[in-house]
């Protein structure tokens, strides 16, 4: 509580996240942006704006929440938001808007798992580094646990899908912008779609040529995540919060 010497905390949970796959980069704070109305956009799906930021991204947050009784359920209940990072590119667009990304080794907690196999609805978020975007979708979510996909990846442990239920893509919604990303010198043993043990094979039901273009254009794209790596890394410290929006309802 709040007294003559400052305030106290009272400490009722404690949840460490797991820094492996954070990126780095260097925000700039742009105060002119402040009196910026930012503009929305809102569809029942992922249309095709926003899916270059979700095709290239390195870094999301996932929301997941306890569905059932909170009184019952006492520390259990509640809603968490985790992060999830990766090579640029580590979710997979389908045609149809659907998303596949690989779950790594983390801190082996498993709140977002564990809450999705309860209740599949959950809340993504992305972000524009460069331009301040902010992208929310409300989806359901399925975890794969076995198969020729999750084979195909090498690193992950398990993959989640996602259907997009709602997007909400909101411009220049932050005043601020970033630098470009020092990788995690986690992300150094990961694979990439198509690039696993298994990516010479038609393991997605369409074949690798179907989704990058055949085996050169998937070599290119490890490549070019591999080149994204970078032997720097310190942790950053970042808050996203915009109050020019809302957020879409979950399912």
């Amino acid at each position: 509580g709040l007294g003559a010497a400052g305030f106290g905390v009272a400490l009722s949970q404690s949840f460490g996240n797991c820094p492996k796959y954070i990126q780095a980069r260097e925000p700039v704070y742009l105060p002119e942006r402040l009196g910026y109305k930012p503009v929305v956009h809102q569809a029942g799906e992922l249309d095709d704006a926003p899916r270059p930021l979700v095709a290239g991204a390195d870094t999301l947050f996932i929301a997941t929440a306890y569905a059932g009784d909170a009184a019952a359920a006492g520390a259990a209940a509640g809603v968490d938001v985790s992060h999830r990072g990766g090579k640029p590119g580590f979710v997979r667009v389908d045609a149809d808007g659907t998303l596949t990304m690989p779950d790594f080794a983390g801190n082996f907690f498993f709140n977002t798992l564990v809450t999705i196999a309860v209740n599949p609805h959950a809340g993504l978020l992305f972000m524009d580094f460069s331009q301040g975007d902010l992208l929310y979708l409300a989806v359901t979510a399925e975890i794969i646990w076995d198969g020729p996909e999750l084979r195909a990846f090498e690193g992950a442990q398990r993959l989640l899908r996602f259907k997009v239920q709602q997007a909400v893509r909101v411009e220049a919604a932050l005043p601020r912008r970033w630098g470009a990303a020092g990788r995690s010198p986690g992300l150094r043993a990961p694979g990439a779609w198509g690039c696993g043990p298994a990516a010479n094979s038609s393991v997605f039901g369409r074949g690798p040529s179907a989704v990058f273009g055949g085996t050169s254009a998937c070599a290119s794209m490890c490549t070019l995540q591999l080149a994204h790596q970078s032997p720097s890394w310190i942790m950053p410290s970042t808050i996203v919060w915009s109050p020019s929006f809302t957020p879409p309802r979950m399912p």
